[in-house]
């Protein structure tokens, strides 16, 4: 039997989870500050990377995940490469607020403003980079 322990453990046994929230929250409140075409412009950079680099990514899919090739690809390649697309293109729209229509205060006006929500945890049962097209 194996006593590695499991990457998720610090060599003391805690989890490092807290640790990981403590710095993902750090990261976000900067990355929130950034405005959102230049968020989309580094997403799209870093989607650039993932293209240069797929074969790299489909073999770290395969090696770790045990998906077949194909399975990568389409998984890692097609979908996570179009979402960023779609969402990079469409981003301000979607993220700009909103007019709410108030049918019993004509003279008063309201709006839907969205705020980056921090950190969420979530299980899943497919890759984290298709989590948006999965319903996670």
């Amino acid at each position: 039997m194996s006593c590695a322990r499991r990457p998720s453990e610090n060599a003391d046994g805690r989890t490092r989870y807290p640790m990981s929230v403590a710095r993902a929250r750090a990261v976000q409140a900067e990355w929130g500050a950034v405005p959102v075409a230049d968020r989309a412009r580094r997403v799209l950079a870093f989607r650039d990377e993932i293209v240069r680099r797929l074969d790299d990514v489909i073999d770290v899919l395969v090696k770790e995940a045990g998906k077949p090739r194909q399975e990568a690809l389409v998984h890692a390649g097609v979908v996570v490469l179009d979402l960023a697309d779609y969402f990079c293109k469409r981003a301000a729209d979607i993220l700009a607020p909103r007019a709410i229509p108030l049918h019993l205060l004509k003279h008063r006006r309201s709006y839907l403003h969205y705020a980056p929500r921090g950190v969420v945890g979530v299980r899943w049962r497919h890759s984290p980079a298709v989590m948006p097209a999965s319903g996670s």
